[in-house]
This record gives structure tokens, sequence and C-alpha cells, in this order.
């Protein structure tokens, strides 16, 4: 974040979702697939806690050649009450906090990703 901010000029905004940490661990779930036509897809998904880390891996089989990849992604999960404080750290200001891309209020356990805006003074 403090990267990113640098980069800005004064009076420059940002937007920006992410999943929300309190929405993933209430509905988290370890495996999910589709089998769509020829091409079936699985996520296999592990919760590091202390670390606050979700590793997922997204599996693709092509069902008529057999053939398949798997690529692993890892990505921090954040609270909302951490993003904001993580954002005035930086030194933004006019935060706001929405639950969807529609502007409605954030809610605690069903915002999947909430969006941020935010401005640098």
């Amino acid at each position: 974040m403090r990267e990113l901010t640098s980069a800005w000029k004064p009076g420059g905004r940002i937007a920006f979702h992410l999943i929300d940490r309190d929405f993933l661990k209430r509905n988290f779930k370890t495996v999910s697939w589709k089998d769509e036509q020829d091409l079936f897809s699985a996520e296999v998904r592990q919760y590091d806690r202390k670390a606050k880390v979700a590793k997922t891996i997204f599996i693709l089989i092509d069902q008529k050649t057999g053939q398949g990849e798997a690529s692993p992604t890892y990505t921090r999960l954040y609270t909302k009450n951490e993003m904001v404080t993580l954002m005035r750290k930086c030194g933004l200001r006019r935060i706001q906090v929405f639950g969807d891309f529609q502007g409605n209020p954030y809610k605690r356990f069903s915002s999947i990703r909430p969006v941020y805006l935010a401005e640098k003074p």
C-alpha cells in the first residue's frame, strides 16, 4: 500500500476491491468443482489462520484429451477494519467502504468483495 500511494500525486484517488476475510471465513469451502461439457475444473483450498493467507489450487482437465494443469495462488486476506487501518497508516483520507460495486452498505460476513475508495491528501 505504501509503494502504491507513493506513486500518486496529491489529490490522487483510488478504488479497489478485495475478497473480504470475514465473508470467506464464514463461507469457506475446501473443495468446489464444475463439470461443463468437455472441461472439468476444481478448486482445492486451504486457509492458514496464522498467516491470514488462502492457498487455492486451480485444476483444469480437458476431458476429451485428458490433458490437465494445476495452478496455485496465495492470497493475503484482510478484514474491512484491517484495510481501513492500513489505508490510514499510509496517509490516505476520505476513505469510504461499500459492500459492492452498486454502492450498497458494507455488511460484515455478507459483503463478498467490498469496494474501497480513498484519496491522497
